[in-house]
């Protein structure tokens, strides 16, 4: 009886916000289905999606998130929220610690709890770099550039977010007193940068298609890398021009406006 109830409450929830667009009646039914069977991992992923489509504070997110982790472990579309929730609000130790102590199982068209990690090494990496922890820094920036096998990701051909994490390991390396180790990784991120921008098609060729998005996408990341490579190199004026252009073409890219503050 209560998972009848559940299935109902669910599956109004997901009417109101897929088919009539009333996100507070479909998280109100979320809500219910989440209290009347407490046990099921989906329920809770589910909702979260919901409120974030609500703008529902991220640590109220959390809070609900982590109160019922060891439900929400259960399954990992439910898990990989808690920790990009943990990850965004800066605890990046218990982040790291939950992508290393569970294996996901990537599907087809997955892979994004990859970037997660990056995501995670990277962001405790810069906050060690402003506590002048260097070393403990240039471990998690080279840790951005694996590829745990407990993730079931593997390293695509166009290198991910490689080009990205050498800038970091680069200011790593600076603050080490490597100077020249540091402009070389500096350097080769501009020349990657420039060199896919000038490859990179026109956005009327995609527009044709229907991937116009898409491909300001990538191209606003290339202006994200180029930026990252001519701030490393001390030319500030020109790394902000090219994170302006980032932002132009993706206006939600939120590493570009970690940047620019």
């Amino acid at each position: 009886m209560v998972g009848t109830f559940a299935t109902a409450h669910r599956n109004l929830g997901l009417a109101y916000s897929r088919v009539k667009g009333d996100l507070p009646r479909a998280v109100a039914h979320l809500e219910k289905a989440v209290a009347c069977d407490p046990a099921d991992p989906r329920l809770f992923s589910e909702l979260d999606e919901l409120y974030d489509l609500s703008d529902v504070a991220p640590q109220k997110r959390l809070d609900v998130l982590s109160g019922n982790h060891v439900v929400v472990a259960g399954r990992d579309d439910s898990l990989a929220r808690e920790i990009v929730l943990l990850v965004e609000l800066g605890q990046y130790d218990r982040a790291i610690e939950l992508l290393e102590g569970h294996h996901f199982h990537v599907w087809e068209g997955g892979g994004a709890i990859h970037g997660v990690y990056v995501d995670a090494h990277l962001l405790r990496g810069q906050k060690a770099m402003t506590e002048g922890k260097t070393d403990r820094a240039l471990l998690d920036f080279r840790a951005a550039l694996e590829y745990p096998e407990n993730l079931e990701v593997g390293r695509p051909a166009s290198g991910g977010r490689d080009a990205e994490v050498y800038y970091f390991v680069g200011t790593a390396l600076d603050a080490r007193g490597e100077t020249e180790l540091a402009r070389e990784a500096f350097e080769r991120l501009v020349r990657l940068a420039r060199e896919k921008l000038e490859k990179s098609p026109a956005m009327d060729y995609f527009a044709k298609f229907g991937e116009k998005e898409s491909a300001q996408r990538r191209q606003a990341n290339l202006h994200f890398l180029l930026g990252l490579g001519l701030r490393g190199l001390g030319k500030d004026a020109e790394a902000k021009a090219e994170f302006e252009k980032a932002l132009k073409l993706y206006p939600h890219f939120s590493r570009v406006r970690r940047q620019l503050q």
